[in-house]
């Protein structure tokens, strides 16, 4: 059974696989990940410590598995991601679930597979689409991993029974042609070509990262290079991005992402003890930039917005910019026309707070004026049902002084997009000394269905902002 690649599972892998092979009773050998997945990748966390090149290192992990004399079976479930599928691409055989997934998303964070999976992949895929899948951090689904030669068989049933019966029809059989390390490159013929048509691809849609070209090189150099030196050559460049800025950057990144949401309140309550209420309307104060802005979020994930704006006239031209928007959104097939227009069914303009007595949440986004921010709210908290969060997208004013002019300050906090809003993943929640944990649960729940990488932070540290410059550049080929 495998989890997560840091260095016990590779420990416990390695010399579980020289004792099957010196146990006369095993006749195969099936890895398979325990629970609800493959591996999911090296340990990010070992990443420049002395666990991460403690010995067995992934590569020795694989030779070991491609060496075996007995066939092994990886049996691929949910998903194998980076050194997870590196390890499938060293087994004799591959099988996966028809909804398992594999893919090398190393580059999201500035790295490339460093295991020989560049080298590996496009002995089984072919060179385009294995520069397009590393390039680009792509995961693909079994079924293209089957058409693609990933895989050799789909699984609709058990997982492990299936890998069992696959094992016993493949005992016997020679287990060179199945050695990746010993065959010949898919389409290596095209290769200055494939590289060319790649490359172009990756300074158009990742403009200055690094990462991306280093993929590309590497699996070239499958080509141009023996197995053993094109291995080489990607121990080099991966040592050059591990090193490098850029992969610093969007290493913090990475876990920067994932620690937001996992907010904890002084009081104990957290992420993991308090349950959010569902919004299933919501209305929006202010038809500028970033009131329109907003209504747009909301709208594409599927949320009624009544949007308010007592200036008729920038009410209707708010209406016509937020079409506008979503007709860039079809042209750039991020949505088609039927979903443009299902979201603008679910989209009311009007001139007056009245209409929002029976919305669940509402999110005010006029001018940084503190006076009009407390009018809007007093008059909200007589106008809306008692339930409603009163939310504001100030950056700079103050959440308890706005929540005092309600009798309702445990259902205020502030909710602060960053413009344009409708691109902005950044989302910052900010909680007052009153507003309760059901609050912060909700507006932190509703965030992550906007899609928004989230901030949680309390009233009087909200304006302490931590910059992160990840600087481009260029390289030679």
């Amino acid at each position: 059974m495998l989890k997560v690649l840091h260095h016990h599972v590779r420990e416990g892998l390695f010399e579980g696989i020289k004792r099957a092979n010196a146990d006369e009773q095993v006749r195969a050998i099936v890895i398979i990940g325990e629970g609800k997945t493959f591996p999911c990748g090296a340990d990010i966390r070992e990443f420049h410590t002395h666990a991460s090149v403690k010995e067995p290192v992934l590569t020795a992990v694989g030779h070991t598995i491609e060496n075996s004399g007995k066939p092994v079976i990886s049996a691929i479930h949910g998903t194998a991601l980076g050194g997870g599928l590196e390890i499938a691409l060293c087994c004799h055989y591959r099988i996966a679930s028809e909804n398992a997934r594999i893919g090398f998303p190393e580059v999201l964070i500035g790295l490339l597979p460093g295991a020989e999976g560049t080298v590996r992949l496009p002995r089984l895929s072919g060179l385009a689409f294995a520069m397009d899948m590393i390039a680009f951090g792509k995961q693909v689904n079994a079924k293209d991993a089957f058409r693609h030669g990933i895989l050799d068989k789909l699984c609709n049933g058990n997982i492990l029974e299936e890998a069992k019966q696959f094992a016993t029809k493949v005992i016997g059989q020679p287990l060179d042609s199945r050695r990746l390390s010993r065959l010949d490159v898919k389409d290596a013929a095209n290769v200055d070509l494939l590289f060319e048509v790649a490359l172009a691809q990756v300074k158009r849609k990742s403009r200055g990262q690094i990462a991306p070209i280093y993929c590309l090189k590497s699996v070239r150099n499958s080509v141009r290079m023996s197995f053993d030196k094109a291995v080489e050559e990607e121990q080099r460049l991966i040592m050059e991005l591990m090193t490098g800025y850029q992969s610093t950057a969007l290493q913090y990144s990475f876990f920067a992402d994932r620690s937001a949401p996992k907010w904890r309140l002084p009081c104990g309550a957290s992420v993991h003890n308090t349950k959010p209420s569902r919004i299933e309307t919501a209305g929006v104060i202010g038809a500028g930039t970033m009131g329109s802005g907003i209504a747009v979020c909301l709208i594409r994930a599927g949320v009624p917005v009544i949007l308010v704006e007592k200036n008729k006239k920038m009410l209707e031209k708010a209406m016509k910019t937020i079409s506008g928007i979503l007709d860039g959104s079809v042209k750039l097939n991020r949505m088609t026309s039927e979903q443009k227009e299902q979201c603008l069914a679910i989209l009311k303009g009007t001139s007056t707070l009245d209409k929002l007595s029976n919305v669940d949440m509402v999110i005010e986004a006029v001018y940084e004026n503190l006076e009009l921010k407390r009018e809007i709210f007093a008059q909200l908290d007589k106008v809306c049902k008692p339930s409603t969060l009163l939310c504001s997208n100030t950056s700079t004013l103050d959440i308890d002084k706005i929540a005092s002019a309600t009798n309702r300050p445990d259902k205020v906090a502030g909710t602060h997009f960053f413009a344009p809003a409708f691109i902005m993943k950044l989302m910052e929640n900010v909680y007052g000394t009153k507003t309760s944990p059901a609050t912060v649960a909700t507006v932190m729940e509703f965030g992550r269905r906007l899609g928004k990488e989230l901030e949680a932070t309390k009233e009087e540290i909200k304006n302490i902002r931590l910059h992160l410059t990840v600087t481009f550049c260029t390289i030679d080929l």
